[in-house]
């Protein structure tokens, strides 16, 4: 069964801080602020660091620090791995929700499917 708080607590964050989302990045920082996909704001919702400069990129990422993936005791440091576990989905149902192409209606309908257990397990 979806972690449905925090599946819904991503949605509401990103309703709320619109300027913040960007289904087309897992993390990107600029000179506006950071903006992430609903994968990035559940981890950080969940008490993820995003590693912007795992890879040297300071601007964008694919990735929260080791210390976040120990202390949360996540399997994968990569953001839509440690997404897709600590909102408890299938390789599919975070394929679909985590999809670049998911327009904010999109989004609202496959949490609120997800969160109230319904979605392919």
């Amino acid at each position: 069964m979806a972690n449905s708080e925090l599946l819904r607590s991503t949605m509401a964050y990103i309703e709320s801080h619109v300027h913040e989302w960007d289904q087309f990045a897992w993390a990107h920082r600029g000179d506006c602020g950071t903006a992430m996909c609903f994968a990035g704001w559940a981890v950080t919702l969940a008490g993820a660091e995003v590693d912007f400069t795992r890879f040297g990129d300071e601007s964008s990422t694919s990735t929260i620090t080791p210390a976040s993936q120990r202390e949360l005791g996540l399997r994968s440091s990569y953001i839509d791995e440690a997404a897709r576990e600590l909102l408890d989905l299938s390789l599919d149902q975070s394929e679909e929700l985590f999809c670049a192409s998911n327009s904010m209606e999109r989004l609202r309908m496959l949490v609120d499917e997800l969160a109230a257990g319904g979605g392919d397990a």
